[in-house]
């Protein structure tokens, strides 16, 4: 070993690699994290993995870190059309239980009147209705198109 050949007793090496005090870590012994490498868990294992984290409230320093190392990522066409296609046709369950969730988060009578009070006597730019006009008039030429 390393550390009977620089003199050093096998625990003094371990502190000093890893700083601390157990032989098994990867570090002091590299044979261990090379066995390791390369392998994946099991389905079952994974699914344990997932549910002892579901649910689990991470600190804003974490969400951070999380966020830092997915940005800039970027997926494969094959994977990004799996996302597209997954997404783009729902089922009728899945629209069921879509509008049901968005139906707990309408807005009460009351913060709905307060919106409507506080949008009362706002002007639009001229460019602003004409996009929305166009976009109107797009949305209703594709609902004729569509027998809707």
């Amino acid at each position: 070993m390393a550390a009977v050949e620089n003199g050093l007793s096998e625990m003094t090496y371990i502190l000093k690699s890893c700083g601390k005090r157990h032989p098994s870590c990867g570090i002091c012994r590299p044979d261990i994290a090379d066995a390791k490498r390369g392998k994946h868990h099991s389905p079952e294992h994974r699914a344990k993995i997932g549910a002892a984290n579901r649910g689990k409230i991470r600190s804003a320093e974490t969400r951070a870190k999380i966020g830092a190392a997915h940005r800039g990522k970027t997926l494969s066409p094959e994977h990004r059309a799996k996302i597209g296609a997954a997404n783009s046709n729902p089922s009728p369950e899945t629209r069921a239980k879509i509008s049901a969730a968005n139906h707990i988060r309408r807005a009460s009578l009351e913060t709905r009147a307060k919106l409507s009070a506080a949008h009362r006597g706002r002007n639009c730019s001229t460019e602003t209705r004409a996009k929305m006009s166009a976009s109107h008039r797009a949305r209703w030429a594709l609902r004729k198109e569509n027998g809707a």
